[in-house]
């Protein structure tokens, strides 16, 4: 007997517009909206890890150096998550708009702030480092940082 999948109409899991169907035919309460995490249901997201801002490291980041990070992300992405990145200043800008030398000083600056490891080369090369190997992280920000954030969602929440 195969138990990855349902035996029969019955013990298949209704999805929600079948949900909807069966409540309203039968008279019953609608269901409730999921709540999302998603703000903007209709847009498509790509990650960025919330340590940047409960480190504090995105105040602490030039707009260029943001900016390429961000870029960074975006390209990691559609490589389907490849931390390795390697693209030409030219290319990068067009992405971006940072030029190539303000994105030379942003790709460096992102190396010393250890979100990226350069590999210097035509084209530079990028690797995206995970959160723990930053430089500048501070424990006590991370609390002060979270206990805004829910002081923030309660005042929506009134």
């Amino acid at each position: 007997m195969n138990f990855d999948r349902p035996t029969s109409v019955s013990q298949r899991p209704l999805n929600a517009s079948d949900a909807f169907a069966s409540n309203a035919a039968s008279g019953g309460p609608l269901p409730r909206p999921r709540r999302s995490r998603y703000p903007l249901r209709d847009s498509v997201y790509f990650s960025i890890p919330t340590e940047l801002f409960d480190t504090g490291m995105i105040r602490n980041l030039k707009p260029t150096e943001l900016l390429r990070y961000l870029n960074l992300l975006r390209i990691s992405n559609f490589g389907y998550g490849c931390r390795q990145i390697s693209a030409s200043m030219a290319e990068l800008e067009q992405l971006d708009g940072v030029s190539e030398r303000a994105g030379r000083n942003a790709a460096t600056g992102l190396d010393e702030r250890g979100l990226v490891e350069l590999i210097r080369g035509r084209p530079y090369s990028y690797f995206l480092l995970s959160p723990p190997s930053w430089n500048n992280r501070s424990p006590a920000l991370v609390e002060n940082t979270h206990a805004q954030i829910l002081a923030i969602i309660r005042n929506l929440r009134t």
